[in-house]
């Protein structure tokens, strides 16, 4: 599950740090393309990162989980798009963080 959050984090970040035309697009829709942009790019790549590293797997996966969270609020209430992909790795990022967490049998 690790891996194959981090290969999604890592290609929708670079994407976003690339400047590919849908994602500038999308991050001027939201109205904050200059920063926002590089800003989530770089937190989903270092998130992609921390989620193969066994000592910041759980922190690396609340933080991805708090960054669905906040795509899934944004595709709903800014963009009017459907959340269905942000709806699927919240809980799937929640779960490995869970299931990283000190006293868990399932490290």
């Amino acid at each position: 599950m690790r891996i194959g959050l981090a290969v999604v984090f890592v290609a929708a970040g670079l994407a976003k740090l690339g400047s590919e035309p849908a994602m500038v697009e999308m991050f001027t829709d939201i109205g904050a393309s200059a920063w926002l942009r590089p800003l989530v790019g770089a937190c989903e790549v270092a998130g992609a990162v921390g989620l193969l590293v066994r000592r910041l797997t759980r922190a690396a996966a609340l933080g991805l989980t708090g960054l669905m969270i906040g795509a899934t609020v944004t595709n709903v209430a800014v963009l009017d798009t459907s959340p269905v992909l942000t709806l699927l790795l919240a809980p799937a990022a929640a779960g490995v963080a869970r299931v990283s967490s000190p006293g868990s049998r399932r490290r």
